[in-house]
């Protein structure tokens, strides 16, 4: 029986690996090319260690981060990324419940970078002096 409506709110991209093409300095990179179709709805939830015990037939995987469900996708395994909003999920486990084709489970790591382009150009420089303290509120004497 396929979910309730609404129940796949996030729209991800997903992606696979294209080979490695050239990075400009001599050395090269792995490109992604989208899947067909590319855009898939689906849920993202934040996976508690029950959640992946009972998702992954009680394997433990240290890496993982989140669940992501939704209709099958024959182009999504392993080496597949999912992006939403800025966000990119690495692919660590499908599931195909009940072998029908019609519905998938993933066991998601979600990949952080140490310093988002975003906030790069907002952060102080680590040099810089620390904000000044506010001045010190008046005291008033009860007389």
């Amino acid at each position: 029986m396929p979910p309730p409506i609404g129940t796949y709110r996030h729209k991800v991209t997903v992606q696979n690996p294209a080979g490695t093409v050239p990075d400009g300095d001599g050395g090269f990179i792995e490109g992604w090319a989208d899947a067909v179709p590319p855009k898939l709805d689906v849920s993202i939830t934040p996976a508690t260690q029950r959640d992946l015990e009972r998702t992954t037939a009680g394997t433990a995987l240290a890496t993982a981060t989140h669940l992501v469900r939704g209709r099958w996708h024959p182009q999504i395994n392993t080496t597949s990324r999912l992006l939403f909003k800025g966000r990119t999920f690495l692919v660590i486990f499908v599931g195909n419940p009940d072998e029908r084709d019609w519905e998938m489970v993933l066991v998601v790591a979600e990949v952080l970078t140490p310093n988002p382009p975003a906030l790069a150009a907002t952060s102080a420089p680590a040099s810089a002096p620390p904000p000044a303290a506010p001045a010190p509120a008046a005291v008033w004497d009860a007389e």
